[in-house]
């Protein structure tokens, strides 16, 4: 068998394995009487440490100490949760430290992570030393991430890439090469343009006033307040959103809408596939995470308990202001499969990363996709 045979096995088994888990724990909840799933503090709960990608004052920092009180309490612990923050900026390190760690048998441990570490993964960044496939989600919060690009880009697709003079470059503000506004910058290529990432942009107000002076041509913005959805409204003439991703938006035409404009026909390619995974992570800010081996009691203990903090009306006001769009038990599990493309997906996503990598180095525009 050759080793992209058995890789592809392997990644196979990963997501047999991972479905059959999420189905026993899903079981395990609506059978095991039992085993009391009140928020009662109950002696036989063991400590419980959760590992936060961010600081106190990051999205994912702010939102786990405002759901530790009630989480310890639908957990059913006798002490507080023990809130470990991480200072890195994508979450990686939370990562690298959640799976380099495994469970106590006195000690449970879960992990507030965001997408931009499954985008680090999904792009093979050398930093990486952790299995997302591996994590059981209790929770994925999404928010819509939204393109908005000049009138140019809004042309034709298929007049641009048939034309007989090379199209000039699209630029793309991005606060560094590999991270969450990849979606954009891959998404554009998929289309058949010629993306050139902008660095250095480590803003979305950056991002705007750049687009509106003319220093790129495309941005990514993430829609992290309810009040964001007001931009459609005014945005300055011959700027208009492109296509969007993650939680539903009136309005704007998802990817898929805008791919069939262009070319009369669904969007199929493994690139694609890879891009709807590393798209589905970049929508991602806040995920919660069980490791592999959690039983399937203690599974069903934390849904019970993400399931009695969502009704939590501090908690629903604050995931509203945030634009924070949660999903929880089976449906948090599909989320986390949505990150998993097939083998040959991934390798053409790291495929099109290694050959364009060194040319955006270079001051080069994405070579074509197809």
């Amino acid at each position: 068998m050759s080793e992209s045979a058995r890789n592809h096995a392997v990644l196979s088994r990963r997501r047999l394995l991972s479905a059959i888990l999420g189905s026993a724990c899903f079981a395990s909840s609506r059978v095991m009487g039992q085993t009391p799933l009140t928020g009662a503090p109950n002696p036989s709960v063991p400590p419980t440490r959760l590992i936060v990608s961010g600081n106190e004052a990051s999205e994912s920092g702010a939102f786990a100490r405002l759901i530790a009180p009630s989480l310890s309490s639908g957990l059913g612990m006798q002490s507080d949760l023990d809130l470990a923050f991480d200072l890195g900026h994508d979450g990686v390190t939370a990562a690298n430290l959640f799976d380099r760690n495994p469970p106590e048998d006195n000690r449970e441990m879960a992990l507030v992570s965001k997408g931009s570490a499954v985008i680090a993964s999904l792009c093979d960044d050398a930093r990486v030393h952790f299995d997302y496939s591996r994590w059981i989600s209790v929770l994925a919060a999404q928010q819509t991430v939204m393109t908005i690009a000049r009138a140019e880009l809004h042309r034709s697709f298929r007049a641009r890439v048939s034309g007989f003079l090379h199209d000039k470059p699209s630029r793309v503000a991005v606060a560094q090469p590999i991270g969450v506004e990849l979606a954009t910058v891959l998404g554009l290529s998929v289309l058949g343009l010629h993306p050139l990432p902008v660095s250095g942009i480590v803003s979305q107000k950056k991002a705007l006033a750049a687009l509106a002076n003319n220093e790129v041509d495309a941005i990514q913005l993430t829609l992290t307040h309810k009040d964001d959805f007001s931009i459609l409204h005014q945005l300055p003439e011959g700027i208009a959103p492109l296509f969007y991703v993650g939680a539903d938006m009136v309005g704007v035409p998802r990817f898929e809408e805008t791919f069939r404009q262009a070319f009369s026909r669904a969007p199929g390619s493994t690139l694609y596939a890879g891009w709807r995974a590393l798209s589905a992570a970049a929508a991602t800010p806040i995920l919660i995470a069980l490791p592999m081996l959690t039983s399937p009691v203690s599974v069903a203990r934390w849904r019970y308990a993400i399931g009695s903090v969502m009704d939590n009306e501090q908690v629903k006001s604050w995931l509203a202001a945030h634009a924070l769009h949660p999903s929880t038990g089976v449906a948090a599990s599909g989320v986390m499969a949505s990150f998993t493309p097939e083998l040959p997906a991934l390798l053409a996503l790291r495929r099109w990363l290694n050959i364009n990598l060194p040319r955006w180095r270079l001051g080069q525009e994405t070579k074509r996709s197809f």
